[in-house]
């Protein structure tokens, strides 16, 4: 059985390591899920879509509302300094990565990965996102995501398995992420 589990809601991985510091980060297994840019734009515009104004367009989202809901996935799981500090699993490959998490945890993946199975609704997992752009639209996102595209290996409509750290730097405050939930997850094994 998992003891000790906590999801880290909304604020970067430094801030949460400062803010819980009587917790030892050591004796956990910290994780999440990266996704590629372009589907991710797309399902939270789909989100954005359902929930708060359903007469915008995908690209009329982009162009005038997308800095208020998006933010870079690097800095969900690096520290201050720009070092990936987080248990990376691709968003593509949900099962694998889930059957991988089970078996570090020593979890019976079936039962792990039905109990966090992805809800396509929310997720927007069924809806291909390469049609709903135009190559201006692929432009201003590679412009606006370059930090996850280069660190995580992801081309518009593909990815590499390469994961590495790049140059980033924090311009505003740590609490810049604190609108957004968090993909990362803290389990004490």
């Amino acid at each position: 059985m998992l003891t000790n589990i906590f999801e880290l809601r909304c604020r970067l991985h430094s801030v949460y390591a400062e803010e819980v510091r009587y917790r030892r980060f050591d004796n956990h297994f910290v994780f999440g899920f990266i996704r590629n840019p372009f589907s991710r734009e797309y399902s939270l515009y789909k989100l954005f879509n359902r929930r708060i104004n359903p007469n915008v367009s995908f690209k009329q989202w982009l162009f005038e509302y997308y800095d208020q809901y998006s933010r870079p996935q690097y800095g969900f799981f690096c520290d201050t300094t720009g070092e990936l500090k987080v248990n990376l699993y691709r968003f593509e490959e949900r099962e694998s990565s889930m059957r991988a998490i089970a078996q570090r945890l020593n979890l019976d993946a079936e039962r792990f990965i039905s109990y966090n199975s992805k809800d396509s609704v929310n997720f927007n997992v069924e809806d291909s996102y390469i049609e709903a752009y135009d190559n201006e639209m692929i432009d201003f996102v590679a412009e606006k995501r370059k930090v996850d595209l280069e660190a995580f290996g992801y081309t518009f409509d593909s990815y590499t398995d390469v994961i590495k750290n790049v140059p980033f730097s924090f311009d505003v405050d740590t609490l810049y992420y604190c609108n957004e939930p968090s993909p990362i997850k803290c389990i004490n094994v």
